[in-house]
């Protein structure tokens, strides 16, 4: 069966809050594997900011880094939807009260796709960011499945640039999910993505990659199954 024509297949636009191309091209190819040939990827990344969103002030920095990719895309070629793949989701809610299109943040997405196995926790790398991911949480209603959040040791930039260390810092903190009683353990972070693929067969409870949630949110809708959450019908 040959795949779906460029015109008959949906239109993605991934955003990438951080301005690191390398970290756009990751995530673009994690989702694009997972999509197949089902929808076209296209990543954009943000022309100013920071390589890794740490703190509050740089996901505020970030939001607005999203707020004019977004404009710049809808002006040229508007996508079927937008996919914002930041763990805090800069940006997502004024684009959806601009836009008439679908647009998805990998935070809220992996959220409902926890919360759906019950208690869950979130493991992530950037302790300065663990409030917000608690409001998330209370935002989205779902305060109370959020069993705990656990930060990796040490340093986040420089972890970040040693794969096989972040690796063993991720699972260690997923085993003290499991122990906090959570039954799945979301990894916070677009960055990430790669990381929490990684340690998937080791790890004791089930690890939700955000980007993997939002796009099986993604092609659940574009097959008639779903509508998105936030988004538009």
């Amino acid at each position: 069966m040959s795949a779906p024509a460029d015109a008959d297949r949906p239109n993605i636009i991934l955003v990438n809050p951080n301005t690191s191309s390398q970290t756009t091209e990751m995530m673009v190819g994690i989702a694009q594997a997972q999509a197949g040939s089902r929808v076209q990827l296209k990543g954009m990344t943000a022309p100013f900011g920071s390589p890794f969103i740490q703190d509050e002030v740089g996901l505020a920095t970030a939001a607005r880094a999203v707020a004019q990719m977004i404009d710049t895309a809808m002006r040229s070629a508007p996508p079927t939807a937008f996919v914002v793949a930041a763990f805090g989701d800069p940006g997502v809610a004024e684009a959806r009260a601009k836009y008439e299109v679908p647009v998805f943040g990998i935070g809220e997405e992996s959220f409902y796709a926890a919360a759906e196995g019950g208690r869950f926790s979130v493991v992530t790398s950037t302790p300065a960011l663990g409030a917000v991911i608690r409001a998330r949480a209370d935002e989205l209603n779902l305060a109370d499945r959020l069993v705990s959040v656990r930060f990796t040791r040490g340093d986040a930039a420089t972890l970040m640039t040693n794969p096989k260390e972040l690796q063993r810092e991720l699972l260690s903190q997923v085993n003290s999910a499991r122990l906090d009683g959570a039954g799945c353990a979301v990894i916070g972070g677009g960055p990430l993505s790669a990381a929490a693929n990684a340690i998937r067969g080791e790890a004791p409870i089930p690890v939700i990659d955000p980007l993997s949630a939002v796009m099986a949110r993604l092609l659940s809708m574009f097959a008639g199954d779903l509508m998105p959450h936030g988004g538009v019908a």
